[in-house]
């Protein structure tokens, strides 16, 4: 539940690599140590950005999520120490 990573193959990590690929094959890129990195580099960022992105979510929408019984991440780990986390 922390990284929201339980479904995480239906549509946001494999449109990421398609991009990659395609935008690689397109422009020619050659396949150096540095593509390697700068790719790695990307994919952190953007997992990063996710899941920045969630903990704001859940911290925004805590009382609807309790209502209809979704799962929240603040929730479980405490409003205080999500703050901190």
């Amino acid at each position: 539940m922390f990284l929201k990573a339980d479904k995480w193959w239906v549509y946001k990590i494999a449109g990421g690599i398609l991009t990659a690929v395609l935008l690689t094959v397109f422009f020619k890129v050659p396949i150096t140590l540095s593509y390697w990195f700068g790719l790695g580099l990307l994919f952190f960022t953007f997992s990063a950005l996710a899941v920045f992105g969630h903990l704001v979510n859940d911290f925004t929408d805590l009382k609807s999520d309790r209502i209809v019984g979704k799962q929240n991440m603040v929730a479980a780990l405490g409003r205080t120490r999500s703050l901190y986390f």
